[in-house]
Formats: C-alpha cells, structure tokens, sequence
C-alpha cells in the first residue's frame, strides 16, 4: 500500500451468506487437525459453559505445513462452522516502501476487524513473511518494529470479537515470542495428505463431475503419492 493510501478490506471480506457453506465435511482427511478444531468450535457452541467453569477461551491458533496442505480451506471451513464473518488478509502484500506504514497496515487491519459486527475470523496468511525471528542489525530495525506492531495488535484487550488463524509454510522461521502461549494459543500442523485423504479429495470433488465406469479413483489416489491437495483438486478440474 502506498503511503497515502487507505487500506479497504472490503474485498478480503468473505460473508458467510455469500458463498459456499465450506464446513468440515468438505475438508477430506485430516482426522487429527479437525479434531482440535472441533474442540475449540465447542467454545463457541456452548459459551455460557466456559463462563461457569471460568475458562478463558482460546483466541488464536497457527496452521503450519508445507504448501498446498489446505490450510487456508480449514480457515475458511472453520468460520462457516461458527457462522463467523471471514477476513483473509496475505501479510506478504501489506508490506510498504515507507518506514512504519507497514505497520500501520496491520493497526488498520485489526482495527476494521474490530468494526464488524459478531464474531470475525481474521485470517493471517503468509505470516512469516513479518513474523521471523529479530536480528540485531540496524538493517532489521523496521522489520523488528512492524513484528512489534503485530504482538502489539495481537495481544489488545480489544479484540473480543475476533478469532485469528495464522497460516505459514516456515515455522522454524518465526519468533518466540509470536509463537508464544497467550498469543498463538494452539499449533496445529496440517500433514501432507495420505492415500485416504487424496481418496476423499478426490470422490468430494468429482461428485458431481461426469466420471466413466471404468474409473478407479482408488488407483489414481494409491498413483499420486506425493502429490498434495491442491494436486488433487487440479487433476479432478483439468479432467473434467
């Protein structure tokens, strides 16, 4: 963003009612990630029970793995299993020429979050791209400062309405302290897809697409060992 520039979010904006109910049915595979999911959709499922027994409820989590794993397709699913408001916003392209506006393209986007009505989730996408470790030098001075405004705007005792997701493909890369307990409160690693996660891909996406008798999708999933789920998806669209 320019330096003069004001940030809209009006087109990362996602609204349930405006697309496609992606819950997690149509994420195929991933037992063990939907599983931890499904316990933090419990928060929100039953609030008046975590209030009783004076539990504070989760507020962030991180999606890492290598790409084309689905994370974002999680995210998404996950804020239609909460019937929440979905703002997917790539970090790597806030970035800006102009010393602390990127930063200030973070405040904006948290404040916008802030602005809406119910509960938001507020994807963070490509995250290392500001949230790697600090180095020492002066050349990492405005990096150092723009991951400060993150922790800062991570950490607000203003952001009751919102549920971040974090998304990256380097988690070696990122600060302790962004990892840290109280703001990145579950990690969760999206696995590269097995031969049953590549099968169920593959028989949701080619539900209503025209398929022979003769195919096999067993044999062509056991045949893409190594492939990932945006493989997948492409192999069932191209043939189609």
């Amino acid at each position: 963003f320019g330096k003069n520039e004001v940030i809209s979010l009006e087109d990362k904006r996602e609204k349930i009612e405006d697309k496609k109910k992606i819950t997690f049915k149509d994420v195929a595979g991933m037992e063990d990630v939907k599983e931890v999911m499904y316990d933090v959709i419990d928060q929100f499922e039953y609030p008046e029970k975590y209030k009783h027994f004076d539990i504070e409820p989760i507020k962030s989590l991180l999606l890492y793995g290598r790409p084309g794993t689905g994370k974002t397709f999680i995210a998404t699913a996950f804020a239609n299993e909460i019937d929440a408001q979905f703002i997917k916003v790539s970090l790597g392209e806030i970035g800006s020429k102009y010393q602390n506006e990127t930063g200030n393209n973070i405040k904006r986007i948290f404040d916008n979050a802030r602005k809406q009505e119910g509960n938001v989730v507020l994807l963070l996408d490509e995250v290392d791209s500001i949230a790697t470790k600090r180095g020492d030098s002066s050349n990492d001075k405005e990096k150092n400062n723009t991951l400060n405004v993150l922790l800062t705007e991570m950490s607000s005792d203003n952001n009751e309405n919102i549920f971040m997701i974090c998304c990256t493909n380097f988690f070696e890369l990122l600060d302790p302290a962004f990892c840290r307990s109280g703001r990145i409160d579950v990690k969760i690693e999206v696995p590269w897809p097995n031969f049953e996660t590549r099968l169920q891909i593959l028989e949701l996406n080619t539900k209503r697409k025209p398929l022979g008798e003769d195919i096999d999708l067993e044999k062509i999933a056991r045949n893409m060992s190594g492939m990932n789920c945006a493989d997948c998806d492409v192999l069932v669209n191209e043939s189609a």
